[in-house]
């Protein structure tokens, strides 16, 4: 239920209506995985990296996630919301460092 309530959101944001690739469960489970595990680094324009893996950052909401999957699956808007708060949250936090 929460889930879904959760979901309810994206009703209000249209740049998560249309997506690029379909839903891919396996997609959205590394997703978190890396995310619970690993903080973002090496950030480029396009990239960052999850532990070393390389996620694409480039067309969010749109087409986001691991670099290997993401030009046939995606991971879930709930999963995407996330890792843009994550990497708004960890590139601050490595800017500090520098």
């Amino acid at each position: 239920m929460t889930k879904f309530l959760k979901s309810l959101q994206f009703i209000f944001r249209p740049s998560f209506w249309i997506m690029n690739e379909p839903y891919s469960p396996a997609h959205d489970s590394l997703l978190n995985k890396l995310m619970d595990e690993h903080e973002f680094t090496d950030f480029t324009r396009f990239t960052a990296k999850l532990g070393n893996v390389e996620i694409w950052i480039s067309n969010y909401p749109h087409a986001v996630g691991l670099y290997d999957m993401c030009q046939n699956s995606r991971p879930s808007r709930l999963t995407i919301l996330r890792m843009w708060k994550k990497l708004a949250k960890d590139i601050v936090k490595n800017y500090d460092k520098t």
